[in-house]
């Protein structure tokens, strides 16, 4: 009997660590949903999945910018760890932003990026 309360504790407590560690059921924001209503996402912290398709670095610094997609729709993100590659596929966690404001108008919407990993997984 003492063995089965060993092996449920193993099983308990990997279970513990596995679900602390975020990455299992780690759902994404959809791109779509933000661009539709940013008001509501302004100073949050998102996750989204997609694909790279536009880069814009400025050369011998590491800040830039690259438009990201999922199948909802696209944003840009602001980086200053250089852009990753067009075509990649990524994660990105970072905080929603306007672009600027004129006028106290807001013109576009941004993910300032936190962290950034490359997905493997479908996206």
């Amino acid at each position: 009997m003492n063995q089965h309360w060993k092996m449920f504790a193993i099983a308990l407590m990997a279970i513990c660590v596995i679900l602390s560690c975020g990455c299992i059921g780690e759902k994404a924001d959809k791109i779509g949903d933000i661009m539709s209503n940013p008001s509501e996402y302004e100073g949050e912290t998102v996750m989204i999945k997609g694909t790279v398709h536009d880069t814009f670095s400025i050369p011998l610094i590491s800040q830039g910018a690259y438009k990201m997609s999922d199948n909802t729709g696209s944003i840009w993100v602001i980086t200053t760890r250089g852009v990753p590659s067009e075509g990649e596929k990524i994660s990105v966690e970072g905080t929603v932003r306007t672009a600027f404001k004129l006028g106290g108008q807001s013109f576009g919407t941004v993910v300032t990026e936190g962290s950034r990993e490359s997905s493997w997984f479908n996206i």
